[in-house]
């Protein structure tokens, strides 16, 4: 995220995928998503709980994949750098994501408008 000035406000929503055993499939769930500061301060904290349909027909092996999304509505920024995002399942699995607030001087540069680079060279 490129923001002018900061403490920079804004609103995101993340999304993830879980993947759930048949057998997990039976209880609720609770996803959790705490974001961090550059300094360690968490800024933001949501919880969302998830439960499949029971009677879902999985076939031996199967699992449930299920979609979920934590909106947030109101977060602020106060520096520059990176932020973590930790999603935990169930306060057991977790997994970190990296959220960069930038200042615009450093984006990157585009030598011309509408540029495109692949493996092999320029579009």
């Amino acid at each position: 995220m490129f923001a002018p000035a900061v403490p920079a406000a804004t609103a995101l929503a993340v999304a993830v995928v879980i993947d759930l055993e048949p057998e997990a499939a039976a209880y609720p769930h609770e996803v959790a998503l705490t974001m961090t500061a550059p300094s360690s301060d968490a800024i933001v904290r949501g919880m969302v709980a998830v439960q499949v349909d029971p009677r879902s027909p999985l076939q031996p092996g199967e699992h449930s994949l299920v979609p979920v999304t934590i909106q947030l509505p109101a977060i602020t920024f106060p520096t520059y750098g990176r932020y973590d995002t930790t999603i935990t399942v169930d306060d057991d699995k977790s997994v970190v994501l990296a959220i960069w607030v930038l200042h615009p001087s450093e984006q990157p540069t585009v030598t011309r408008p509408g540029q495109l680079w692949v493996e092999e060279g320029l579009l």
